[in-house]
C-alpha cells in the first residue's frame, strides 16, 4: 500500500503543477506527463538534500516533497477560482487516466514482473546506501549509471520494500499516454490521428525489447522517456509559440541529464540542436537554458568537490570536466545570442552532428579493432529478432524521410536521432571492451533512448499522408490539442 500510495504521490505533484498550464497544453498530456514530472521533483528535491545542510530522511523528505505539492495545490486553486475549474470533457479524460494509472502500479505492486541483472543489484544497492546514509557511496556506482533511477529506487527504503516493482510499468504508460497524445496534437487532433499515433506507440512499445523495459530494473526507461519528453515539448514550443511547452521541455532535460552519465553530455547536444534556428521567444529560450545550465553546473561541482580522486566509480576529472564545460556554455549561448554570430547559432545541429562523425573517425582511427567490433555488435543487436524489426523499418523509413520535403522544427527529432546513434558509437571506444550481442549489452540498451524519438519523427513525417494540403507545422484547432480550449500563444507567436 505504501509503494502505491508513494508513486500516486508522484503522479499527483506532477499533475497538480502540469494543470496550471492545462489550457494551454491541454488536459491530456498534463494527466499523462504527471509521473515524469514528479520524478524530477523528487529526484532534485533528494539531491537538494544531499547538497545542503538540511536533514536527509525521510520526513525531512516527504516534508519538502509535501510543501512543494501544497504550493502547488495553492497556487492551482488560485488558478480555478481565477479562470474556472475543468469542464465534463476534461473531467472524464483526467479521471480515465488516471483509474489506468492506478490500476496498473496496483497490479503491478502485487504482481512482481521485474527484471534484473547484476547492474540492477548494483544500482538497488547504491540507491538504498544513498537513502540510509544520505551521501554518494564511493564503493557503489550512482555516478556511473546516474542518480535518477538510484534515488527513484533507493526511496524503497523510506517505505520498508525492496525495490519499486511498478515504477517502471508506470513510467512506460506514461510514455505510451505521451506519446499518443503528442503525437496526434502535432497531425492535428483529429480522431484518425489518433488513431494512427496509437498505432505508432503500439509499434514503439509491442516489440519484446522495449517490452522487457518495462520491467527491467535500470535506466534507459527514463532515459528515453525524458529525452522524447525535451524533443516533442520544444517542438511544439515552436510550433504553437508557447512558452509553457518550452518550460515543460526543460524540466524532461533535466531529467534525461541526470539518468545516465553521458547524461549531462547528452543534454548539451540537445540544446545545440534545438538552439540552432529555434523559433521561440527568445527571452523564455535564454532564461530556461541559464537556469539549466546553472543548475547543472551546481550539481557537477559539488559532486566534483566531494569526490575522493582516487574512486574508479566517480571520476572526479569526468564530474569536473562537465562542470566546467556546463559553466562554459553558459557565455557562450549567450554569445551565439547576438547579430554577428546568427549564422554560426543557425549551423548547431550540422556541426553537432558533423563533429560526432568526425570523433567516430577519429576514434575508428585510434582502436580500429574496437570500433570495428563495437558497430558489427550494435548492427547486430538493432537487427535482433528482439526488436520485431523495429530498427530496421526506421532504418527504411527513415531514407525516405531525409528526402521529402522538410517540416519545420523536426531537427530535435531527426538530428538528435542521428547524433544520438553516433554517440553511442563513439561511447564504445572510450571502454576497454567492445559492445558485445546481447540484450543486456550497453549499446543495445541505449537503443531504447532513441526508439521513441526515432518513431515519432517517422510518425511526422509521413502522418502527413493523412492530410496533405495542411502542413504539420501550422497550428490549428482541434479537440486532441487543447479538450475544446483553443490554445494561448506565447510571444514568439505574435512576434
Amino acid at each position: 500500500m505504501s509503494a502505491w500510495l508513494f508513486l500516486m504521490g508522484l503522479q499527483l505533484q506532477g499533475l497538480v503543477w502540469a494543470l496550471r498550464a492545462r489550457r494551454r497544453v491541454g488536459i491530456a498530456f498534463c494527466a499523462c506527463a504527471g509521473l515524469p514530472l514528479g520524478l524530477v521533483a523528487w529526484v532534485v528535491l533528494s539531491l537538494i538534500g544531499l547538497t545542503t545542510p538540511l536533514p536527509h530522511t525521510g520526513p525531512a523528505l516527504f516534508g519538502l516533497y509535501a510543501a512543494a505539492l501544497f504550493v502547488g495545490t495553492g497556487l492551482l486553486v488560485r488558478d480555478v477560482s481565477r479562470r474556472g475549474g475543468l469542464d465534463g470533457r476534461e473531467a472524464a479524460v483526467l479521471v480515465a487516466f488516471e483509474v489506468v494509472f492506478g490500476a496498473t502500479v496496483a497490479l503491478f505492486t502485487v504482481v512482481d514482473l521485474t527484471i534484473t541483472t547484476p547492474d540492477s543489484l548494483a544500482l538497488l544497492d547504491a540507491g538504498r546506501a544513498f537513502a540510509f546514509h544520505g551521501a554518494i557511496d564511493d564503493g557503489a556506482y550512482p555516478m556511473v549509471r546516474g542518480m535518477f533511477t538510484t534515488v527513484a529506487q533507493g526511496s524503497s527504503v523510506l517505505l520498508g520494500r525492496p525495490y519499486l516493482t511498478a515504477l517502471h510499468p508506470a513510467m512506460a504508460l506514461s510514455l505510451a499516454g505521451l506519446f499518443v497524445t503528442l503525437g496526434a496534437r502535432c497531425l492535428g487532433g483529429s480522431a484518425r490521428h489518433i488513431v494512427l499515433a496509437a498505432l505508432c506507440a503500439l509499434a514503439l512499445l509491442g516489440p519484446y525489447m522495449m517490452l522487457m523495459h518495462a520491467f527491467y530494473l535500470h535506466t534507459n526507461m527514463a532515459a528515453g522517456i525524458y529525452l522524447f519528453g525535451f524533443a516533442a515539448c520544444f517542438f511544439l514550443a515552436e510550433r504553437e509559440g508557447e512558452p509553457a511547452w518550452l518550460a515543460f521541455a526543460f524540466v524532461f532535460l533535466a531529467g534525461l541529464a541526470l539518468t545516465r552519465a553521458e547524461g549531462p553530455v547528452v543534454a548539451l547536444l540537445m540544446i545545440a540542436i534545438a538552439f540552432g534556428g529555434a523559433r521561440v521567444d527568445e527571452r523564455a529560450l535564454a532564461r530556461a537554458t541559464t537556469v539549466f545550465l546553472c543548475a547543472g553546473f551546481a550539481w557537477q561541482l559539488s559532486v566534483w568537490l566531494g569526490a575522493d580522486v582516487d574512486s574508479v566509480m566517480i571520476d572526479a576529472r569526468y564530474t569536473g570536466g562537465l562542470a566546467l564545460l556546463l559553466l562554459a556554455a553558459i557565455p557562450g549561448l549567450a554569445l551565439l545570442r547576438t547579430r554577428p554570430l546568427e549564422r554560426v547559432r543557425a549551423s548547431l545541429p550540422g556541426l553537432a552532428l558533423g563533429a560526432l562523425v568526425l570523433a567516430n573517425a577519429a576514434a575508428a582511427l585510434a582502436a580500429p579493432a574496437l570500433a570495428g567490433a563495437s558497430a558489427k555488435a550494435l548492427l547486430a543487436n538493432a537487427t535482433d529478432p528482439g526488436w520485431c524489426g523495429l530498427w530496421i523499418a526506421i532504418a527504411l523509413l527513415g531514407v525516405g524521410a531525409l528526402v521529402r520535403p522538410r517540416i519545420p522544427g523536426e531537427r530535435v527529432f531527426a538530428v538528435a536521432t542521428l547524433t544520438y546513434l553516433l554517440l553511442i558509437l563513439l561511447l564504445a571506444t572510450l571502454r576497454s571492451i567492445p559492445y558485445v550481442v546481447s540484450w543486456q549489452d550497453s549499446g543495445q540498451r541505449m537503443l531504447v533512448h532513441v526508439a521513441p524519438i526515432a518513431m515519432f519523427w517517422l510518425l511526422l513525417a509521413y502522418g502527413r499522408c493523412l492530410d496533405p494540403v495542411d502542413d504539420v507545422a501550422s497550428s490549428g484547432s482541434s479537440v486532441m490539442p487543447t479538450d475544446g480550449v483553443e490554445p494561448e500563444r506565447g510571444a514568439a507567436a505574435s512576434a
